[in-house]
């Protein structure tokens, strides 16, 4: 099995052991039965971790530090799909939800969501982009049979 960047336990360094113990670089509490879990040694030896330790400073994967392929702005519109919100108007028993798409460059689709006595999905205006249309009845169904004050999904762009 692959691990992730930073993963393993934690290595402490505590330059002057007392009870309880605390790290000297995270100041995490460290209960005795994990006196194994640091070094008191000079910090060339925190550096240099046991198999299977990794320094504090540096444990635990950080997801905000991952790389990832930049596919949206800052403004909820993706530069490829769309994103989908849906947040319920009035009352849960009224069953109307707001339609928002988000669209690359810059656009933006709104609608209302609603059903029928026979529960199937209308969307009043019909969105005029037929994907973003079908993406919105397919999430349709999730509030459906889950109803919830918002939702918000992104889904891939379109296939050709």
């Amino acid at each position: 099995m692959t691990k992730l960047p930073g993963q393993g336990r934690p290595w402490h360094l505590i330059e002057k052991p007392r009870a309880p113990f605390r790290c000297d670089v995270c100041g995490a509490d460290i209960p005795e039965r994990e006196a194994s879990s640091f070094t008191t040694l000079p910090k060339m030896y925190y550096e240099t971790p046991p198999t299977g330790y990794v320094p504090c400073n540096r444990a635990g994967y950080d997801a905000w530090s991952a790389e990832y392929e930049h596919v949206s702005s800052g403004d909820l519109h993706p530069e490829q799909g769309g994103r989908f919100v849906f947040t319920r108007q009035g009352e849960a028993s009224a069953a109307l939800y707001r339609v928002e798409v988000f669209l690359p460059q810059g656009r933006k689709l709104e609608s209302r969501l609603r059903w029928d006595d026979e529960g199937r999905a209308e969307l009043d205006p019909p969105l005029p982009d037929a994907w973003a249309h079908d993406e919105s009845l397919k999430l349709a169904r999730v509030l459906h049979k889950d109803p919830r004050p918002r939702l918000s999904r992104w889904r891939g762009p379109a296939a050709d």
